[in-house]
């Protein structure tokens, strides 16, 4: 479903984020203390890559959820009409039938 298909994306992101955010400490804390500055920079940009991939995977779930609902809410306008047009001809059909009732009692 699209909402099971949007938590998988979400959960991968998540996961992908926690590996790369794992990665940073271990850059920094790997470091020497004379280039412990570049390490910092390297990690703060391994943890931004994290967060960008846990938006960019938010905003894909969302779009995977507002085009699901857009699909939905367009198969029940069509359900709706289709109800609408079976029910007016019903009542046509009753009508036609009351009529003929009418006619024969008529005689």
């Amino acid at each position: 479903s699209a909402k099971e298909s949007a938590k998988s994306v979400v959960e991968q992101a998540n996961e992908k984020a926690a590996g790369l955010k794992k990665h940073a400490d271990e850059v920094l804390n790997g470091a020497p203390p004379e280039s412990r500055a570049e390490a910092q920079k390297k990690a703060d940009a391994i943890k931004q890559q994290a967060n960008d991939a846990v938006k960019d995977a938010t905003k894909k779930s969302n779009e995977i959820i507002a085009s699901a609902k857009k699909q939905a809410n367009a198969l029940m306008d069509e359900a709706r009409s289709n109800l609408k047009a079976a029910n007016q001809e019903c009542k046509a059909n009753a009508n036609g039938a009351f009529e003929k009732l009418k006619g024969l009692f008529s005689r």
